[in-house]
């Protein structure tokens, strides 16, 4: 995104084509790792993560907004700042995939006497 809001000619249309290359792997990848080691709530992450495309909805009308009044390359501003996002939540998996192999202590289940 950062060669498509350049707009260095053929490099930022090659860039833009690579970005739809990159982006069909993406969502299935962030989904299967924020939802790795749910447990019991992996439900209820898997449901957010799906609300969570309402963002598909509401980012294009503030690009198309830019894109209004500025230009369309300053419109690119809104998937590259989303793109860094979903960047460092992925360098930052690296640490939750840590706490996540850590060892779990279970408690025995209270004694119920009848």
């Amino acid at each position: 995104m950062s060669l498509v809001f350049l707009g260095l000619g053929w490099i930022s249309v090659i860039a833009l084509i690579l970005s739809f290359f990159f982006m069909s792997i993406m969502y299935p990848t962030h989904f299967a790792l924020a939802i790795r080691g749910l447990g019991e709530r992996t439900k209820l992450g898997s449901a957010w993560m799906v609300t969570a495309i309402v963002g598909g909805s509401i980012m294009p009308m503030l690009m198309g907004w830019l894109a209004d009044n500025y230009s369309m390359r300053t419109g690119f501003l809104v998937p590259l700042a989303c793109f860094a996002g979903i960047m460092f939540y992925g360098f930052y998996w690296q640490r939750l995939y840590a706490q996540d192999l850590e060892p779990v202590t279970l408690r025995p289940p209270p004694v119920v006497v009848h």
